[in-house]
């Protein structure tokens, strides 16, 4: 399960209704990875050595990482985050966000993952293979 936040919603509609910008980046969205359980109103992003966004081109025509069809998008690539390094601790990731920026910015997607993935030993990968993240509008 996922779903817009409210703050991308009220984004689109101010957009669509209003004619306002919607600010996003020309190029890139961002994912982020997150424990506890996302929702709109919380996303405990994930901090590791060497953690950080994943930026995912979204150029039209242009090694394009996702395809939309039918009201869903699905990721046609691995999407690879930096592998886990917490100096001995673990964390579990329950879910991710879709920002519009590196960091802070608007989160405007969230999604859970299912099932959790539990980071103990150092090295071990974070990565979405291709056709693992679907996102679908309801």
């Amino acid at each position: 399960m996922g779903s817009k936040t409210n703050a991308f919603e009220t984004l689109l509609l101010q957009h669509l209704f209003e004619s306002a910008d919607m600010s996003l980046d020309a190029t890139s969205i961002w994912i982020g990875l997150c424990s506890g359980t996302p929702s709109d109103s919380a996303f405990t992003e994930l901090s590791y050595n060497l953690y950080a966004r994943v930026a995912l081109d979204r150029t039209a025509g242009v090694n394009n990482v996702f395809t939309v069809s039918n009201g869903s998008v699905t990721n046609d690539e691995a999407i690879t985050f930096a592998n886990f390094d917490d100096g001995g601790g673990s964390v579990t990731v329950t879910g991710f966000g879709i920002f519009e920026a590196a960091s802070g910015g608007t989160q405007l997607y969230w999604g859970e993952v299912t099932p959790n993935l539990t980071l103990t030993t150092t090295g071990d990968p974070v990565e979405f293979a291709a056709g693992q993240m679907t996102i679908t509008e309801d």
